[in-house]
């Protein structure tokens, strides 16, 4: 896999880690969160970061072959993904409270999408696993 292809693909991970660490602040700050929120905030955020350094980890492991890129399809599209699903299943944000919420996701997922197409271009061109 190319550089520019695993550049494009941690980019959304990326973002994701960075959202995370600003809703635990966020959530360690605000005392009119309740406790139980806060908790469940925290768990939230220590799962995606474990699942993000999983990710990471297949990403820029040495050799990246079919079977690691669906592994890393399957594990990052929950993280990616998981905010368009609760949107649609929950409704957009009538008052536009998550405009910048829902940029860095546009971000993400059109990122990942594009570094997933460019990492199965790579093996269809050459035809060769990598």
């Amino acid at each position: 896999m190319h550089g520019i292809t695993r550049i494009t693909l941690t980019v959304p991970f990326a973002l994701i880690l960075i959202q995370y660490l600003n809703f635990v602040l966020m959530l360690l700050e605000d005392p009119a969160i309740p406790e139980f929120w806060q908790n469940h905030g925290l768990r939230e955020a220590i799962f995606a970061s474990v699942l993000c350094a999983v990710v990471l980890n297949h990403l820029w492991s040495t050799k990246v072959d079919q079977y690691r890129l669906r592994l890393i399809m399957l594990l990052g599209a929950p993280l990616v993904f998981g905010f368009w699903v609760a949107e649609l299943i929950v409704g957009f944000d009538p008052a536009g409270n998550l405009q910048d919420i829902t940029l860095y996701h546009t971000v993400e997922a059109v990122t990942f999408v594009i570094g997933y197409f460019m990492a199965v271009s790579v093996w269809k061109g050459h035809g060769a696993k990598q």
